[in-house]
């Protein structure tokens, strides 16, 4: 009898062992969810609430600073789009060049692309009431143009041109890289671009859009997959719980939520909800 009950319960500890296991591999979106976009920083509902409150000088002190980051400005006219030379950090000053200076700009091209898409997405010039296309359709169109570039052309060897950084470093910018990326993904597909097949008698330039749009997702899944976000898994050397751990889980929730549609999504859904439970 204890013997056919410790079999008992040992079959039922390997089945919910089991049942937990596959149901990680299975993750789909929650039924009855949203599936618009923007997913992450905003939803499509609060898109004309925050256009409207950028006109306010509380907003707009906010806006214009995020403005700057990303054009060349004359006043709060637009003259070009700032280009990011660096991948990793850009040093503002010449201070001692350590990562925990002040002066340094963590993942400079991440940070465009995430504060280049809000821009296209608010469709705004600096003082938050004019619409950006319209007055200045040129820097406007290059905005995006600069944007997808970065996105298509994300590096796979996280160390390019700048020595050698340790693996808890790396690990950290890896982290801020994924989720500044994938926001902006998200951004742009709330401003309306998409990836998929348009509409017949689509116009040549959305039909080079949709085109963009498709290769720098494709180069964002592709390069998420071979970035080595396990490094804070059992027996590894960043083994710990601190907040590199929770910065690899919100960059790998922030991608799957956004790439939900890309298989590996659930793996990497999985491994954030890991991290934070452990």
């Amino acid at each position: 009898m204890k013997k056919r009950l410790a079999n008992a319960i040992l079959l039922y500890g390997c089945c919910i062992i089991l049942n937990t296991v596959c149901y990680a591999q299975r993750w789909e979106v929650p039924g009855g969810t949203d599936l618009s976009f923007p997913r992450t920083i905003l939803d499509v509902k609060e898109i004309n609430l925050i256009r409207s409150a950028l006109q306010t000088e509380e907003y707009n002190t906010v806006y214009k600073a995020i403005f700057k980051k990303v054009f060349y400005t004359t006043g709060e006219i637009p003259t070009s789009v700032q280009k990011q030379g660096s991948r990793l950090y850009t040093v503002k000053n010449d201070g001692d060049d350590k990562m925990d200076d002040p002066d340094i700009i963590v993942a400079p091209r991440a940070s465009f692309c995430k504060n280049a898409a809000f821009i296209y997405l608010m469709y705004r010039t600096a003082n938050g009431i004019g619409k950006l296309s319209e007055m200045h359709k040129k820097v406007y169109d290059e905005l995006l143009t600069q944007t997808l570039y970065y996105l298509d052309n994300i590096e796979d060897d996280a160390t390019n041109g700048i020595g050698d950084f340790s693996a808890t470093d790396l690990h950290f910018y890896r982290s801020k890289e994924i989720q500044m990326y994938a926001t902006a993904w998200d951004l742009l597909r709330g401003a309306g671009l998409s990836p998929n097949e348009g509409p017949q008698g689509e116009s040549a330039e959305k039909k080079a859009i949709r085109k963009q749009m498709k290769e720098a997702r494709d180069e964002m899944v592709e390069w998420i997959d071979n970035v080595d976000f396990y490094a804070n898994s059992p027996g590894s050397s960043l083994d710990r719980n601190n907040n590199k751990t929770l910065l690899t889980a919100a960059a790998l929730g922030t991608a799957a939520i956004v790439f939900d549609d890309y298989h590996q999504s659930r793996e990497w859904i999985g491994h954030a909800l890991w991290s934070i439970h452990n």
